[in-house]
Order: C-alpha cells, then sequence, then structure tokens
C-alpha cells in the first residue's frame, strides 16, 4: 500500500516576526507545506516566497481574501495530498501530537481538544460558552470546535461542501462531517494561548453565531 502523503498548511496574517522560526519547527513534519497567506501587510509575503525559493516541500500562497476558511481552502484546493492539516503559525498547540492527528485509520478527521495551560483575557470563558452553545445546538459531545490543529482525508474534505471563508470554518467542517457519520479523532494536547492575538473577539464572536444559525437551518 502507497504511503499517505501529507500536507500542512499554516494560515498567515502578518506574522513576520515568527515565520521563518516556525517553519524549521514543522519542516520535518509533512511532505508537503503551504504558507496560506491571508492578505499581509508586513514582510510575510516576502520571507514566505523566501522560505519557498529555499526549500522544494514549501509552498506560498497568497490569499487576498480575509479569513482563515479563505486561506485554507486556497492551500488544500491546490494540494494534491491525500491528508490536509493545518495548525497555528504560533505554534500554541502541541506539535509533538502531529502524528497522532495525522493517523488517520478509521477516522476520516482528526481535532485537536485544547487542555490550556495558560489563558489569557476574556478568549477563555468565551470559547468556553461556545463550544457549549453549539454542543447543545447540534446535540453533539465534541469537545473544542475552534482549536487550530486538524487533519482530514481529502476526498473527505470534498463531500462537505464548506461555505464558511472565515473563523466559522471549523465549526461548519466538524458538524458537516457529524451529519454525514464520518467518524472523528480528538486529540487532547496541551494549548497555550499566544500574547499577540489577532482575533477581534466581539466581531468573531457574532460571526460564529450567525454561523451556528445559518447551519441549523441548512441541510
Amino acid at each position: 500500500m502507497n504511503k499517505s502523503l501529507v500536507n500542512l498548511t499554516l494560515p498567515v496574517y502578518n506574522e513576520e516576526k515568527i515565520l521563518e522560526q516556525t517553519i524549521k519547527k514543522v519542516l520535518p513534519l509533512a511532505d508537503e507545506i503551504i504558507i496560506s497567506d491571508n492578505a499581509s501587510t508586513d514582510n510575510t509575503e516576502r520571507i514566505g516566497r523566501e522560505l519557498a525559493k529555499k526549500h522544494h516541500k514549501i509552498t506560498y500562497l497568497r490569499t487576498e481574501e480575509k479569513g482563515v476558511g479563505a486561506a485554507l481552502k486556497n492551500a488544500w484546493n491546490k494540494s494534491k495530498c491525500d491528508i490536509l492539516t493545518y495548525m497555528d503559525v504560533d505554534l500554541s498547540s502541541d506539535i509533538n501530537k502531529f502524528n497522532d492527528l495525522i493517523n488517520l485509520k478509521e477516522e476520516d478527521l482528526a481535532i485537536g481538544i485544547r487542555m490550556d495551560k495558560e489563558s489569557r483575557g476574556k478568549r477563555k470563558p468565551l470559547s468556553n460558552m461556545y463550544n457549549k452553545l453549539t454542543q447543545l445546538v447540534f446535540k453533539t459531545n465534541i469537545k473544542d470546535f475552534q482549536c487550530g490543529f486538524k487533519a482530514v482525508k481529502k476526498h473527505t474534505l470534498q463531500k462537505l461542501n464548506i461555505k464558511s471563508n472565515r473563523w466559522f470554518f471549523d465549526t461548519e467542517l466538524i458538524i458537516k462531517a457529524k451529519r454525514k457519520g464520518i467518524k472523528i479523532k480528538e486529540v487532547p494536547l496541551d494549548y497555550v494561548q499566544g500574547q499577540e492575538s489577532k482575533v477581534r473577539i466581539i466581531s468573531t464572536t457574532f460571526e460564529l453565531l450567525r454561523g451556528i444559525l445559518k447551519l441549523v437551518f441548512s441541510k
């Protein structure tokens, strides 16, 4: 049996300070690494293109439409790999669990479940409330919908028709997979929230709530 090829996508937005350091750490993990630049305005594009020239397995892509979902769709649609993954570029998730994430046997989707070592500001309680609400609305026991550490088989992703181009992408991926009876593996991992989050808490919260309402009334 041929070995499955693994893609690792890093959605980035203005990550000139950490991109090169992150690439050094994740380079051995996957057969293909895509830096999916979500319309950065700093030196991220220059650094990403330079890294792609240095390493044959790295591809740099630029997506002008804002939103992590758009960045992931752009990268994953272009990937030829069998298993598609992504993680946050600040490596807030434990990359030592990457092999657990991509070890998909009966499961077609694997998701990170954050076991927070540290959390700052208002994000943790809001995240907890969002997870509880989503569990209630969709009658599921999935513990964490928004963790930036996921893997999915490409042929499975193509069946799901994910519409969200923004932060709701993760939730839509999970709920549509559940609706189709796709087996999901949860991977517990240590997680530390980065200090310089670019998430706008209030607007993102409303976006997620709108996403829930749309998904409730969709087939």
